[in-house]
């Protein structure tokens, strides 16, 4: 059996979470196949190390959800994911996320030992309600989401790669909006969505219920706590003893369950693999298409969008919304390529790409008013900032198509030096004026400083 199967074949992962823990329908499309995002786009997640936001109303299975990815394909009881769980809240302190002084120790033998929390030692994070942490406490998480690394005083313990799933209530009173920069560190959001009511009986009967019973198991969850908090064991022997455990309740889970869940080794063989998958030409073309779009400016930088009526580009994506982060880019692709790997595809294309795109955009952008003034008012499946990133990807792919045959060729001008070519390959779109802005022979310079003044005329 493959580690597809295992994943995504019958009575594979996916079907397990979709049928058992997070129960909805199907929502993304990939050739004649379905899926209901929260589970496939979860199973990615755990996949690539990815940092994951889930949307959505109160009690609609956002942090059960991620709780039962984690502990299937991480190996760890629900009791330790729970446990080791960060709760969004104002109160929360450094010492309380990250780690404390063993104070017994200082006393007595004046040594700064640190203690680190158990949430810093799991595979699989899950910060709950994270958009109740006020933006000053935000700021504890960057490095930690990022590198994988965290410092406590003068300690730091770089941890191995893992995941990290965090849940958001929509807005209320006692919530407030993620920093820019914690959101760029998160590959991708999902949503959440209400249950048919189909589903919702199941559910009231106990699937869900019964089956994260067997999920737990109270003398691994004492064993592995004991363990961690054993001063005995240096932090990178607690990670090694941890790694052991899970691979044998993986084992337990696999036999509960009636499936082969995939071992820690098979999902490092699955890492190394996808992330070697090559993207077909048009699948990058049509990131960078986009990317300039969003990021594009004649005037380099206009905070308050205040130049873009006047402008005879602002049909582009650079006047519907703020700045993005550089990390989406990386992001999609990422994802896109667990996506093809996962569904056995040898490369990346144009299709993975598109499905990937919208979830990795919306909880980074900040649209203009008025552009959801404009799709306010049309019927959706889904909260309106994710409803326009799908219309974005929707709307640009015809005129994408249409021109990704001049876009290759001025691509291979720059790259082949080719000014000549290069003029000759103009069409009306910012990625061309990026391409045009990359030219780095000296030869032409002056042949391409002035193509730069006509096409910005």
């Amino acid at each position: 059996m493959t580690i597809q199967d295992k994943l995504l074949g019958d009575n594979g992962v996916y079907d397990l979470v979709n049928q058992n823990f997070y129960l909805n329908r199907a929502q993304i499309q990939l050739g004649d196949r379905f899926f209901e995002p929260v589970a496939f786009i979860g199973i990615l997640t755990a996949l690539v190390d990815g940092k994951e936001l889930l949307y959505g109303p109160y009690g609609k299975g956002k942090t059960t959800s991620s709780e039962a990815l984690g502990a299937l394909l991480y190996g760890l009881p629900l009791e330790f994911m729970q446990v080791s769980q960060l709760d969004g809240h104002p109160e929360q302190t450094e010492e309380k996320i990250k780690a404390i002084i063993d104070l017994g120790k200082l006393t007595k033998e004046g040594i700064e030992e640190v203690i680190w929390r158990l949430f810093v030692y799991t595979p699989a994070k899950v910060c709950d309600e994270i958009n109740r942490l006020p933006e000053g406490k935000q700021n504890i998480l960057l490095k930690g989401i990022d590198r994988n690394v965290w410092t406590y005083r003068d300690s730091t313990l770089t941890v191995p790669q893992g995941c990290f799933y965090g849940t958001c209530n929509y807005a209320d009173r006692g919530n407030t909006d993620l920093i820019p920069p914690l959101k760029d560190r998160f590959d991708i959001a999902v949503e959440v969505r209400r249950a048919d009511p189909i589903r919702r009986e199941l559910i009231r009967n106990g699937v869900v219920r019964d089956a994260f019973e067997q999920l737990k198991e109270p003398a691994l969850y004492t064993e592995i706590f004991a363990m961690l908090m054993d001063s005995k064991h240096t932090a990178e022997k607690k990670l090694e003893l941890l790694e052991q455990m899970s691979q044998k309740f993986k084992q337990e889970l696999s036999k509960r369950f009636s499936l082969s869940l995939p071992t820690n080794d098979e999902l490092r063989t699955a890492k190394k693999e996808l992330s070697s998958l090559i993207l077909e030409d048009e699948a990058t073309l049509f990131i960078d298409y986009l990317t300039s779009e969003m990021e594009f400016c004649i005037y380099h930088d206009k905070p308050e969008h205040a130049t873009c009526q006047k402008c005879h580009w602002k049909d582009f994506l650079c006047s519907r919304m703020g700045k993005i982060g550089g990390r989406l880019e990386l992001s999609v692709v990422k994802y896109a390529r667990a996506t093809a790997w996962l569904l056995g595809e040898k490369k990346v294309t144009l299709e993975h790409v598109k499905m990937i795109y919208p979830y990795a955009l919306w909880h980074r952008a900040e649209f203009q008013d008025n552009i959801l003034q404009e799709y306010v008012s049309e019927p959706r499946e889904s909260t309106l900032k994710l409803h326009i990133a799908r219309k974005i990807v929707e709307e640009k792919t015809p005129h994408f198509i249409e021109t990704k045959d001049l876009q290759a060729r001025s691509y291979n001008a720059v790259v082949n030096s080719n000014a000549n070519d290069l003029e000759k390959s103009h069409f009306k779109h910012a990625v061309y004026v990026d391409y045009v802005s990359a030219w780095d022979s000296k030869k032409d310079k002056d042949a391409v400083e002035q193509l730069l003044k006509k096409i910005r005329k």
